[in-house]
């Protein structure tokens, strides 16, 4: 007999709905980590006459704006997926939109997260001590790709959603029965009797004429 919670669990809506709290979950802890991975650098800027300015730069470079940026695009797209199509269901997203939509993801934080495990930040970290929080870029890296199996696991789940989906049955055309057809084709009867008195009437005529 199975526990309330188990029929919960494996009900089609909520299984969608522990997947993409994982998503959620995996994408955030890795955009945080990604964006604390890098110290900030007080530097001075002087120019002769005026007086000097301190700003604070960090390191980065395309690979780490593509994390940032891909982090970011999931970690809405999971939350607005929460909020208004489990949560609030104001919004109504089909099937094959949903699955498309993971499987872009899949292959986007693949290539997210190989690209950062292979980038000089992570390859040289130790060497880079004095500008980088090595433990948090490998840890927000690892989640990434953690965040690539939590995203293939939905596309995989929404293949296994279409395919059970049972095809709309096509409407027969409709026969014509028997009875039906031989009415419909049946000649139409004739009045003997109009035609007798009509024969007799037009014989009178020629007789008086």
């Amino acid at each position: 007999m199975r526990t309330p919670c188990c029929q919960w669990i494996l009900n089609t809506s909520n299984i969608s709905f522990i997947l993409r709290l994982t998503q959620f979950s995996l994408t955030l802890g890795s955009l945080i980590l990604f964006s604390r991975s890098f110290k900030g650098l007080q530097t001075t800027l002087s120019e002769a006459g005026k007086d000097p300015v301190v700003i604070t730069t960090h390191l980065g470079g395309p690979t780490i704006n593509f994390v940032l940026i891909l982090t970011f695009a999931a970690t809405l797209y999971s939350f607005l997926w929460i909020v208004f199509v489990y949560l609030t269901q104001r919004v109504k997203l089909s099937l094959p939109a949903e699955h498309t939509t993971d499987a872009i993801f899949t292959v986007l934080m693949l290539s997210g997260g190989c690209a950062c495990a292979a980038s000089d930040y992570v390859r040289y970290c130790e060497r880079m001590q004095t500008y980088i929080r090595c433990d948090t870029l490998k840890i927000a890296t690892v989640l990434m790709l953690f965040s690539f199996a939590a995203f293939l696991t939905s596309v995989v789940w929404g293949a296994m959603r279409r395919g059970s989906k049972v095809p709309k049955q096509t409407k027969q055309p409709k026969h014509r029965t028997s009875a039906s057809y031989q009415v419909g084709n049946s000649p139409i009867p004739r009045n003997e009797s109009n035609i007798d008195t009509n024969f007799h009437s037009v014989r009178d005529q020629e007789q008086m004429v």
